[in-house]
Order: structure tokens, then C-alpha cells, then sequence
């Protein structure tokens, strides 16, 4: 005997399950919503200049360094302070800025670090 197919028919479900399931899509849709609205930026400085055996690591608000010769790595932690300063100064956010602009602003940032040193 074979099984017969037949069309979904919505007015077959308990009212009960219409209303959890409408639930469920209002609450899914909400979710989906939310998470593509959520935007996260970060910066990753990783350097390869290590030859005194340190394992290097700094975590910021919005950054992570790794690695690098003590030189290096002070130079990336202090890149990286001062491009969130900057933005802060600003009033924008990492995850707001426009990336020639952040590129601008790393730009700067590493310019004035170097004329110090």
C-alpha cells in the first residue's frame, strides 16, 4: 500500500500548537534580527621577532597582540592604545569605522610612535 501525500493543512493543528508554533517564529525571527544587527571588531597584532623564549600576550577591550620581541610587542600595545584613543576621541567605534578611515588611523598612529623613537 502506498502512502498518499497530501498538502500541509494548517487548519488540521491544534490551536495550541498554532500559537507555540508562531511563537517560536516571532522568537526566532527577533534572534536572527539581533544577531545580524550585533556588529564585533577586534584588532590581532601578531609579530614573529621572539628570540628570547617570552610567550607575548595582550588583551585589550578590542584588541589581542601576540608574540614579538619585547621592542615590538611595547610598539603594538602602544599602536593599539593609542588607535582606540584616537577613536574614542572621535566618538566612534571599532566596529563603526570605515575601514580606509581605521587605516588612516593606524596610519597616524604609527607615524607618531616613530618620531618618538
Amino acid at each position: 500500500m502506498a502512502a498518499t501525500s497530501q498538502p500541509f493543512d494548517p487548519s488540521n493543528v491544534p490551536k495550541e500548537w498554532r500559537i507555540a508554533l508562531q511563537a517560536l517564529k516571532v522568537e526566532e525571527i527577533r534572534r536572527v534580527k539581533a544577531s545580524s544587527e550585533t556588529k564585533s571588531a577586534a584588532i590581532l597584532g601578531l609579530a614573529f621577532d621572539n628570540d628570547d623564549g617570552h610567550t607575548r600576550l595582550t588583551r585589550g577591550k578590542n584588541f589581542v597582540l601576540v608574540g614579538g620581541s619585547q621592542d615590538t610587542h611595547a610598539v603594538m600595545q602602544e599602536t593599539a592604545i593609542k588607535v582606540n584613543e584616537r577613536l574614542d576621541k572621535r566618538g566612534t567605534r571599532l566596529e563603526d569605522i570605515p575601514i580606509p578611515e581605521l587605516r588612516k588611523v593606524f596610519r597616524e598612529v604609527s607615524e607618531s610612535i616613530s618620531q618618538k623613537r
